[in-house]
């Protein structure tokens, strides 16, 4: 007699859920993972989770659930003993009673933000139906084969979805999306030194400083300070220049994240008859568009 292949109402599901790190509510909201990284650092690391659910009649056996992480995403703790293999895997050995289900979850930072959005794949790769076998029957998962190159990208929101519809013949894997919002935002703050002379003849110290509050490097960018009436340039660090009463720094270096320069501007008074003096300094020209 030929060996006859019997299926056992056994299959295991996968989905992963979807994090927001924006509410940190349970650690996931429904459909998009949302957050903002660098000005609102506090929001990171992000959380995955995946739940496996055994829908079958008999214990799973040994179950192998995989994880691949894309590219610009770091991994960070991992839930139930799960190991990083590489900087793109993780992967989960674990067994399930019929009908148990479990959460596994881990951590992700952005290491490129450039990368974005990042799609996230988890996958039963392997099981225990092949436990089940006999040397006239073979038992594999009921609706999905574990570790298949055949994929689909449709995305469930809830683990009562695997399997269903479009999802028909996947449930032994999902996807969840990611983004993370570019925030490009350099800020300028220009301070007059204490303590000073304000005679004629006397320099005027100020000092300049820009802070990325964005959560990407900045590039090369520009400042200008123009100086008013009464004033004229004394001294300028990192090579300011002055072109008539504007002094311009151009093509200063890029800043990371919450990183800060500060330009220091001497100013000589040349008339002190003015009732005031109004100095402004701005951001002239950034990278943004890169």
């Amino acid at each position: 007699m030929w060996p006859c292949r019997r299926r056992i109402e056994r299959g295991i599901t996968s989905q992963a859920r979807r994090a927001s790190t924006e509410l940190l509510r349970e650690n996931w909201i429904g459909r998009s993972a949302r957050s903002t990284f660098g000005k609102l650092l506090d929001h990171w690391p992000g959380h995955l989770t995946i739940t496996v659910l055994n829908q079958g009649n008999v214990p799973s056996g040994l179950v192998t659930v995989t994880d691949s992480v894309p590219p610009g995403l770091a991994v960070g703790a991992i839930s139930h003993d799960g190991e990083a293999a590489d900087d793109a895997t993780v992967v989960w050995e674990l067994e399930l009673e019929p009908g148990e289900s479990i959460d596994l979850t881990f951590e992700v930072t952005v290491s490129d933000i450039t990368l974005r959005p990042y799609l996230n794949v988890a996958e039963i790769t392997g099981d225990g139906a092949d436990d089940y076998s006999s040397e006239t029957e073979t038992v594999v998962d009921e609706d999905s084969v574990p570790g298949d190159e055949d994929s689909n990208d449709e995305d469930n929101e809830d683990i009562t979805e695997a399997g269903e519809g479009d999802d028909d013949g996947y449930d032994d894997e999902d996807v969840a999306v990611l983004d993370s919002p570019v925030v490009y935002d350099l800020a300028l703050d220009k301070r007059l030194l204490a303590d000073q002379r304000y005679a004629l003849g006397d320099v005027v110290l100020y000092e300049i400083d820009v802070t990325n509050e964005g959560n990407v490097p900045s590039g090369a960018f520009s400042v200008t300070d123009t100086l008013p009436d009464g004033m004229e340039l004394a001294s300028a660090s990192h090579g300011g220049t002055a072109t008539g009463q504007v002094v311009t720094w151009t093509g200063l270096g890029s800043l990371d994240p919450l990183g800060t320069v500060t330009l220091t501007v001497g100013a000589r008074l040349t008339d002190v008859t003015g009732d005031s003096y109004v100095n402004v300094a701005e951001v002239s020209d950034d990278s943004a568009e890169d």
